[in-house]
């Protein structure tokens, strides 16, 4: 099956600090990343439940600025953004901005938001979709207004009227990414963005939700190879399977309990309520430590339906699992318990050998 493979790292956790997303984002470039993903929170389920400490999910776009800086040709991408926190001009202003100081090595990824980071602010999180897709209208016609050709918009949440940008970026079309979990926003993502980027997935749950991509695609006369279809894959990387899966184990649980449909495709029902997923918790003290009390009663055995861990063949064939099932852009999130030593495995052993298999 030829296909045009992308390969990108996400850095979360202890791998997304002031000091060590610059470093990693070198690394992953080095091993012949493409991309390099950036969770966007104020706080985080992975930060509050898996570990602790003060200096982890600086600012967004400050620690792009600092990993674009300090790499060469690595793409840099948030994983995703809202333009809730800050409003759609200023999301267009910055990106055109990293776009010039990058040199065109920057992606926009975009979602609706998640009440983390919303709710405890007093930010207003009502009818979210609506919200986003006049947010990603507004940015584009931002991008390419100028004082001649100024845009005027108006919508139920958003007006432009006059409005244009003194910085334009070097690319009018800087590729937009959608964050979407559920069905409408997969359809959205179909019909307005260049890339999907979703969570958590088996290869099975992922080749169905991307057929909501492609409806939505196809409604509006597009396909789905006009779509960058990306997938995150929890990797750890070692000879000794067993330290490979304890690498995963807890995040993957965390991961599953918090994206619950995908846990519930399982046939496992999770003793929480429905309120209990990754758009919906707030994570307070009491549901971080509720989180990681239940989630440690997940079947050990679902782990190996998300993850790719062991031998740098165990995590091919978990790979290709979800390249079979559609997507074109593996985002890497690596917790081996050697993450420069795998890095350089990945680059030199898993993603030549990928591209190997599937160039067009």
């Amino acid at each position: 099956m030829p296909v045009e493979l992308r390969f990108g790292t996400e850095l979360s956790g202890a791998h997304n600090t002031v000091a060590e997303s610059p470093r990693i984002a070198a690394i992953a470039e080095k091993s012949g990343f493409d991309y390099v993903w950036v969770p966007d929170h104020i706080r985080s389920a992975v930060a509050r439940g898996l570990a602790s400490g003060g200096d982890m999910y600086p600012e967004l776009w400050t620690n792009l600025t600092s990993i674009g800086l300090s790499t060469k040709k690595i793409v840099v991408a948030p994983g995703v953004t809202d333009c809730l926190r800050r409003h759609p001009a200023t999301v267009a202003q910055i990106v055109a901005s990293l776009d010039r100081l990058l040199q065109g090595r920057v992606i926009l990824g975009v979602g609706a938001g998640e009440a983390m980071n919303l709710d405890p602010y007093g930010i207003v999180w009502d009818n979210p979709v609506q919200r986003l897709q006049e947010a990603i209208s507004v940015i584009r016609m931002l991008w390419r207004s100028s004082m001649d050709e100024p845009a005027n918009f108006e919508g139920r949440y958003h007006r432009l009227n006059g409005a244009f940008m003194e910085i334009r970026p070097i690319r009018e079309n800087i590729p937009i990414y959608i964050g979407s979990l559920g069905k409408r926003m997969r359809e959205i993502t179909g019909e307005l963005g260049d890339g999907w980027y979703p969570w958590i997935n088996t290869p099975s749950t992922y080749a169905r939700a991307l057929e909501d991509v492609c409806r939505g695609a196809e409604r509006v006369g597009r396909t789905i190879d006009e779509i960058d279809t990306t997938t995150p894959v929890l990797t750890a990387i070692s000879t000794d399977r067993d330290e490979a899966r304890k690498a995963v184990e807890t995040r993957a649980k965390v991961y599953l309990l918090a994206e619950r449909h995908v846990l519930e495709s399982l046939g496992y029902q999770p003793p929480v309520g429905k309120d209990f997923t990754v758009q919906r918790m707030i994570l307070d003290k009491e549901q971080s430590q509720r989180m990681l009390e239940v989630s440690s009663a997940i079947p050990s055995e679902y782990v190996e339906q998300i993850a790719a861990f062991g031998s740098p063949d165990d995590c091919i064939e978990k790979m290709e699992e979800f390249i079979e099932a559609g997507a074109r852009h593996l985002v890497i999130e690596n917790v081996s318990t050697d993450p420069e030593g795998s890095y350089g495995i990945l680059g030199s052993k898993i993603i030549p050998y990928l591209r190997s298999q599937y160039r067009e």
